[in-house]
């Protein structure tokens, strides 16, 4: 039963297309996301809830970011997703060298599961089963030397947002256990922020950078959640230890994993359309 909540053959270009309107529409609105005076990293800083998980944990982006900060390379659309758990602490803010870690871990766990995260994995780079949505979303703004509330408010929000079946994920878990301190939805929802961030980014190095080229979609979300394929793929013994350092160097720091190789990966359960 859990593979039909999973299994996807797709066409490449149909993809690719419906991808790319889909990140386009949520860069542009998590670009317009109000980073005005006095907000600033590490002094004022504004905390907008995204998510709150079936077990209650809730799913924050933090603003501004360390690299809007820089004076060089600055990147002012930079931020952070952050998780309450819903013991009442905080997440640590996770690279993705933890990220990697973690499913290095998830492998040992249950090497068979895994393929069935590399599928999610899979689908979350391509924004399959993301609807769009249209939310008030809540916000406070945070003195950080005092670590006081000194403001707050409600934003009207739209965006293509994860959607992930309860039955899916509870099975997943049920196998995986938790990561860290996550539920397997919340820790879903903190990749796909991560990438968005880079998404974000990325796209505008472009628009200051390289107005006048087109845009290569290959960075940010996708080569990142592709990355976390290819460390899959290492785990499950289809990859040297000297191939998938060699896609790190040749990525500059990310590894993505070809689209011919998801159907192994995946055991089958995404599949390229044939013609």
């Amino acid at each position: 039963m859990i593979n039909q909540n999973i299994n996807l053959v797709f066409d490449v270009k149909e993809m690719n297309t419906i991808s790319k309107e889909r990140r386009l529409l949520n860069i542009e609105s998590f670009s317009e996301l109000d980073r005005s005076e006095p907000l600033a990293f590490g002094k004022y800083e504004r905390l907008l809830l995204m998510h709150t998980t079936h077990k209650n944990e809730k799913i924050y982006i933090r603003f501004p970011g360390k690299e809007a900060a820089r004076e060089k390379n600055k990147r002012p659309l930079d931020f952070r997703p952050v998780c309450l758990y819903s013991d009442g602490t905080w997440s640590k803010d996770l690279s993705f060298g933890d990220i990697w870690d973690d499913i290095a871990t998830m492998h040992n766990k249950n090497k068979k599961a895994l393929c069935k995260l590399a599928a999610v994995f899979f689908k979350m780079a391509y924004m399959f089963d993301y609807e769009l949505v249209e939310e008030q979303l809540a916000y406070k703004d945070i003195d950080i030397a005092s670590n006081t509330e000194i403001g707050s408010g409600i934003i009207n929000f739209k965006w293509y947002k994860p959607h992930f079946s309860q039955e899916l994920l509870k099975k997943l878990e049920k196998k995986l256990g938790k990561i860290r301190n996550f539920s397997l939805e919340a820790y879903l929802f903190y990749n796909d922020l991560l990438v968005q961030n880079e998404d974000c980014k990325y796209y505008y190095r472009h628009q200051t950078e390289t107005p006048n080229e087109v845009w290569n979609s290959s960075v940010g979300r996708l080569n990142t959640m592709l990355s976390h394929l290819s460390v899959i793929e290492y785990l499950q013994n289809r990859l040297t230890f000297s191939e998938i350092t060699m896609r790190f160097q040749r990525g500059n720091g990310v590894a993505p994993m070809p689209l011919k190789e998801i159907e192994l990966v995946t055991n089958g359960l995404i599949k390229k359309k044939t013609k």
